[in-house]
């Protein structure tokens, strides 16, 4: 089975948002499994502070054998078919994949792994919880798609 993980920073507060997320990721079954888990907000008040901590807290929680793709706004961009196919190339070499998601303040990019390739979901900034959806809504379209599921709209 091929995982994805998700890492952000704090919890889901958002009902409406945290429902859509969790159907989201049921609808991606079989072969692919999602986990989404989170980390705390950093008490901090600095905000190079709180990213700094917020980035090595969701850092200690990759696991070794996952490749971590930060998500920030100067990230590749894609499209939805061309982020299928990102997926894809993971899933069929046996990588898994583990996506990070900041809190307030972003990440720290100083303190990213030097091959990890950031990733956008957009020029814009989003909150974490709706950047959640926003990527869990993408994989899915990406599992749709590998699948050869129809895609309704």
């Amino acid at each position: 089975m091929w995982e994805i993980k998700i890492l952000t920073v704090g919890r889901i507060r958002n009902k409406a948002i945290g429902e859509e997320v969790e159907r989201l990721a049921r609808s991606v079954r079989g072969e692919w499994k999602i986990e989404i888990s989170s980390v705390p907000d950093s008490p901090v008040k600095d905000p190079a502070a709180r990213r700094s901590r917020e980035t090595k807290d969701l850092l200690s929680k990759v696991p070794k054998n996952c490749e971590a793709v930060p998500l920030t706004p100067e990230g590749a961009q894609m499209d939805s078919a061309k982020f299928a196919s990102f997926l894809a190339g993971f899933k069929d070499s046996g990588k898994k994949i583990c996506f990070l998601i900041g809190g307030a303040h972003g990440l720290d990019r100083s303190l990213l792994p030097e091959r990890a390739a950031p990733l956008s979901l957009s020029k814009m900034t989003f909150t974490h919880e709706l950047s959640l959806l926003v990527l869990m809504e993408q994989v899915y379209r990406g599992y749709t798609l590998y699948n050869n599921i129809p895609y309704s709209k």
